[in-house]
């Protein structure tokens, strides 16, 4: 009786190549299956400049707030937070967007106070000048102009479904 050993894995062909297959997507499946995961970023760490918008009010008072970088990370704000919940990325041309609207509608100059019981904000932070903050009282749409409340509309749409952040809610 012969005993011999193989070392290219003649004898079991299928064998080698699955661990080869593993061994080449094993990376891959690991940093999809951590891309996919929400991340933090520290609060001393969040860029200058950035739109942040919320809502707040009513009988509880909670306020809801989220802000949008220009890398087009989402970012769930709680505050007095060390870290926030990064929630979602949008596309490069769709931040940019978002952005040239803040440029054309003049939000970094407008004066508009006047919450309600329920209110929606707008704040523009830009680096190295005084932030700009938008409110109005959400019972009453009437009294903020249309393209605020539209463009106010078009961040939230941004937001993920509820499930994927409702532990900010």
């Amino acid at each position: 009786m012969k005993l011999y050993f193989n070392t290219q894995n003649e004898t079991h062909p299928a064998l080698g190549s699955k661990i080869k297959g593993f061994r080449f997507f094993f990376p891959i499946i690991l940093f999809l299956g951590f891309g996919g995961c929400n991340h933090s970023i520290a609060t001393n760490k969040l860029p200058t400049t950035q739109i942040v918008f919320g809502s707040g009010g009513g009988f509880t008072g909670r306020v809801h707030e989220y802000s949008l970088l220009e890398d087009g990370r989402i970012i769930a704000i709680k505050r007095d937070s060390a870290t926030q919940k990064v929630i979602k990325k949008i596309d490069k041309n769709k931040v940019a967007q978002l952005y040239a609207q803040v440029d054309s509608m003049r939000l970094h100059t407008w004066l508009y106070d006047a919450p309600g019981n329920i209110y929606h904000y707008i704040i523009i932070k830009r680096e190295g000048k005084k932030d700009n903050k938008i409110v109005w009282d959400a019972g009453n749409q009437a009294n903020v102009p249309n393209n605020i409340e539209a463009y106010y509309m078009q961040l939230r749409a941004e937001l993920p479904k509820k499930s994927n952040h409702q532990e900010h809610e």
